[in-house]
């Protein structure tokens, strides 16, 4: 079903509700559809159909409307973050040809842009006219540009149909319903927001637009999640890292929440268990996906962390998903056997876009798996099945090094050095042409010493993985939705 037919049932039953706040402001399912309506007008003069429409991302609730009103104007939206490299900006628009752009300021003064710029606050006309039978699901919804192997940036295209798989199938599997606060601290120009955004348009829940700057500020977002009684996050682990890290909850704890999901990074053990062992009510989910898909693809329930684990597996698939481990074996059916994940499932998206033969690359018809023939999206995630069947992700094939004839995992790496007490975060690089292992590293204690660490390691990692370089920074570089900045770092290795 087209994701707008979905939207029209929840503004149905839930007209009158809130389905979406920032700090400022706040939309009703009815006036979101208003407005999206009549911001979609000045659309509908300057794009056919099915083009992609840019859309520049605040943490306004004036974000939610633009992408909303460019799918009722029969076109997709490509996020777009203010901050972004003019030169990145330029190759996206040039690619795709946007006929028109939506703006809160004046973010194109330095592109030479010559479509039709339309302003997201201000450009509202009378509602758009529309009939939802002119809607296919197969149409794209939204495209988003992540980073590609070569510097270049990679547009992935997802459909109505895939996100509509996704969002159908896990809101089931986790009872969101209207009853649902979503607390969002993902960016809108990043695809895990995705989730919060369509939970809030095809369940009826509300969503909550947390402020950046709470976000470095512990113990005022823990009272804004209470003062809007938010019972759902699904927020990157460095984010729920540093509110354990900084002992929030010996001063405030967050009333309202029921579940805590997390995504996008492995969640060092030491602060997860923090988690667990001061709010034992909460229901934890570690989540795993890819671009590729919409949504996530496997989950796994966090019950408690075994003596010594490392790593958290990421769980089963979805049922709408058929996920395999294959090596050049065949499929993968024994525990702690590697193999590289491969998806098939509605919810795989339509391709890359300009990109036939990455796309002929990645995302196959083969019988070779089942027997029958299927799409499948070759994903490039080292995995491996644990007693219970659940699958571990172990590595991404760029993550996996050779050095000195020994195959390195960055990842395991990192998950020994978190569990070093004093160790708030860190991150392991490789460089290629030094041949050499770089450890960034955040403490909690100014007395730890590089030496420290390194000794620390030797007790516990072989010989052979051993970071050449420590480097102990005041804090960690992240990205705009959390993440340890790994490309930064791997500049400064």
């Amino acid at each position: 079903m087209n994701i707008l037919e979905q939207f029209e049932k929840v503004v149905k039953t839930q007209a009158n509700n809130i389905a979406v706040c920032d700090e400022n402001e706040q939309l009703s399912f009815n006036e979101l559809k208003d407005k999206a309506l009549s911001l979609a007008s000045s659309l509908s003069f300057c794009a056919n159909k099915n083009q992609a429409i840019g859309v520049f991302i605040d943490r306004s609730i004036y974000s939610i409307v633009a992408m909303i009103a460019t799918l009722y104007s029969g076109n997709y939206y490509v996020p777009l973050d203010p901050k972004m490299p003019t030169h990145k900006l330029k190759s996206i628009i040039e690619e795709t040809k946007m006929p028109a752009i939506l703006v809160h300021d004046n973010c194109l003064d330095d592109i030479n842009y010559s479509g039709e710029v339309i302003n997201i606050r201000t450009d509202y006309k009378n509602k758009l006219n529309y009939d939802l039978n002119n809607f296919d699901d197969n149409n794209p919804l939204y495209m988003v540009y992540t980073s590609g192997s070569t510097g270049k940036p990679k547009g992935v295209l997802k459909s109505h149909k895939a996100m509509s798989s996704f969002m159908n199938t896990y809101a089931t599997k986790y009872h969101f319903d209207d009853k649902t606060i979503i607390g969002n601290q993902s960016p809108f120009f990043f695809d895990a927001a995705a989730k919060d955004l369509y939970m809030m348009m095809l369940v009826g829940a509300k969503m909550v637009i947390i402020p950046t700057i709470l976000f470095s500020m512990p113990y005022k977002l823990i009272e804004y999640l209470n003062d809007h009684q938010v019972n759902f996050i699904s927020w990157v682990p460095s984010m729920l890292s540093m509110i354990v890290q900084l002992n929030t909850f010996d001063d405030i704890t967050p009333k309202y929440l029921k579940r805590v999901f997390f995504v996008g990074e492995s969640f060092p053990i030491k602060h997860l268990n923090k988690w667990l062992t001061q709010l034992p009510s909460i229901e934890y989910v570690n989540l795993f996906g890819s671009s590729e898909v919409a949504g996530v693809f496997v989950t796994y329930e966090v019950k408690k962390i075994k003596e010594n684990q490392n790593f958290l597996p990421i769980g089963k698939a979805l049922d709408n998903c058929k996920v395999l481990l294959v090596n050049d074996d065949g499929i993968v059916d024994k525990a702690n056997e590697l193999g590289e994940i491969v998806i098939s499932s509605d919810a795989v998206a339509l391709c890359y876009y300009k990109d036939e033969a990455k796309t002929k690359e990645k995302f196959i018809e083969t019988d070779k798996y089942t027997g029958k023939k299927e799409r499948f999206f070759i994903t490039g995630d080292i995995a491996s099945y644990d007693e219970d069947g659940n699958i571990v992700f172990v590595t991404r094939k760029d993550f996996q090094i050779k050095k000195m004839g020994y195959r390195i995992e960055l990842g395991e790496i990192e998950a020994i050095a978190n569990k070093y007490e004093p160790m708030k975060m860190c991150c392991a690089t490789y460089n290629q042409e030094k041949k050499k292992i770089s450890l960034f590293c955040e403490v909690s204690d100014p007395e730890i010493t590089k030496n420290d660490i390194k000794n620390y390691l030797k007790d516990n990692l072989p010989d052979y993985m051993m970071p050449d370089k420590f480097k102990i920074l005041d804090k960690l570089p992240l990205n705009a939705n959390g993440k340890i900045d790994r490309a930064y770092l791997k500049s400064l290795a």
